[in-house]
């Protein structure tokens, strides 16, 4: 039998009409899929949904209902996973340095940074550390 790895990269999020629950009432619930456009995973059966609503303004009008909880764990899923290979990359060039006892060099540096571009946000972080902050002092 075959190891298995991940499905192929890119993922990326997107919503799934639910058949809504025993109030009949209807929400987007969200999922992450493969660069095939397969579904992974969903949030659909999530405990940690967070039902948000909007209507369009209208008496008789149109409502939107999402799980906003659903929404930002699965984005937030896809942004690891596609960022994963790039930050291991950049490591891995940055302690091939480090066991040589030299400066990282500028395409390193340009590796980590782009990696970091990346997951930055997904990391706490509001942007990617400058350049000063990935050499030695």
């Amino acid at each position: 039998m075959a190891d298995l790895t991940h499905t192929w990269l890119p993922w990326h999020a997107d919503s799934i009409e639910t058949a809504g629950s025993s109030s009949g009432d209807k929400y987007l619930s969200y999922g992450v899929f493969d660069a095939n456009g397969r579904a992974v995973v969903d949030a659909m059966n999530s405990s940690v949904a967070e039902i948000r609503m909007e209507d369009d303004g209208e008496p008789e009008g149109f409502v939107t209902r999402w799980d906003e909880q659903g929404r930002a764990d699965c984005e937030h899923i896809v942004h690891a996973v596609n960022s994963h290979a790039k930050l291991i990359d950049a490591i891995g060039d940055v302690l091939s340095d480090m066991m040589f006892c030299v400066a990282p060099s500028k395409s390193t540096l340009s590796k980590c940074r782009e990696a970091l571009a990346l997951a930055a946000p997904h990391l706490g972080l509001h942007h990617a550390p400058k350049a000063a902050a990935l050499q030695k002092p």
